[in-house]
């Protein structure tokens, strides 16, 4: 049986990764309108530094994830990255 100080560790961990994961849709949604933008040509530097960072959130969340879950398997690499 889990204690009130588990349940809201969990509760808080839930809210932490629920706020993670709509900073990243955030992000893509933001990447999406740049490119859609079609009177000015997308910045192909913001679209690598916001890729980047979509890249770094996605790997904190899993990390996460597999911390409290006690999954020991590595990430998978990325290939070209």
């Amino acid at each position: 049986m889990q204690s009130k100080e588990d349940i809201s560790t969990e509760v808080t961990s839930h809210e932490h990764l629920v706020q993670m994961l709509s900073t990243i849709l955030l992000q893509l949604n933001s990447l999406q309108t740049i490119v859609r933008n079609e009177t000015v040509p997308p910045d192909l530097n913001v679209l690598y530094n916001g890729l980047t960072t979509i890249e770094q959130m996605t790997r904190e969340v899993i990390y996460e994830i597999r911390s409290a879950s006690d999954d020991d398997l590595p990430l998978a690499d990325l290939v070209g990255v």
